[in-house]
Parts: C-alpha cells; sequence; structure tokens
C-alpha cells in the first residue's frame, strides 16, 4: 500500500512539474523548461510527454539534432504515439528536411490512415517537393 501511495505521489509530482514545464517553454523560458523536463525524466524516464516537450524546445530554438535525438526516443518507445511522430514531423520540416518528414508521415498514415495533422502535413510537404 505504501509503495502505491509513493507511486501516484510521483506521478502526480511528475505531472504538475510538466504543467510547469509547459508554461515555461511557451512563455519563452526554454532553458529553464528543459531544465525541469530533464529533472522530470530522471525521476520518470518514461514520462514521453516531458521528453516530446523537450524535443520541441530544441527545436524552437533552432538545435535540430538534440531535437530529433529525444523525438526519436519517444517515438521508439511508442510507435504509435502521434504526438510524438508529429512533433518530428515538425522537426523534419522546420529543418527543410522534407524527405525524411515525409517518411515519417507514411509510417504515421499506415498506422492511422485517417489521423489530419497527418494528411494536412503531408500535402504540405508533397507540395514542398513538388
Amino acid at each position: 500500500m505504501l509503495l502505491a501511495g509513493l507511486l501516484l505521489g510521483t506521478a502526480a509530482l511528475a505531472q504538475s512539474d510538466f504543467r510547469r514545464a509547459q508554461e515555461l517553454a511557451f512563455s519563452g523560458e526554454r532553458e529553464a523548461a528543459r531544465e525541469l523536463c530533464y529533472e522530470i525524466l530522471s525521476e520518470s524516464p518514461g514520462h514521453l510527454d516531458a521528453r516530446i516537450l523537450l524535443g520541441r524546445t530544441y527545436a524552437w530554438d533552432g538545435r535540430y539534432e538534440e531535437a530529433r535525438k529525444e523525438l526519436a526516443y519517444a517515438l521508439q518507445q511508442r510507435p504509435d504515439y502521434t504526438d510524438a511522430r508529429n512533433a518530428l514531423v515538425d522537426v523534419e520540416m522546420w529543418d527543410d528536411k522534407y524527405e525524411r518528414a515525409l517518411m515519417l508521415l507514411d509510417a504515421g498514415l499506415a498506422r492511422n490512415p485517417t489521423n489530419a495533422d497527418f494528411l494536412y502535413k503531408k500535402a504540405r510537404v508533397l507540395r514542398k517537393l513538388e
């Protein structure tokens, strides 16, 4: 019973910290958001939303390789997680790597052929590739 209580408390704390990291990231305090994401991940390595936020903050700063590393890890852990795939597609598009984006989108659409985000982004990528 004590272990279950500790796990629930840890999860609640991680969720509270994650909301704070989101607030920091969206208010432009990306370095502080990344630090908080790393704290969350040190306590809860499987917190994929924190890893995705971390990757997005790197991408927003043009640090695409670091973003790819974090987002690829999240996608590897959960290949069906659309948030992770969407974030990685965004990175590839922002870095003008449209062929990579297209491969990710095709894989996502193979898993979820009616995903509106994937369909929209695929149309944008195809337009860029002419």
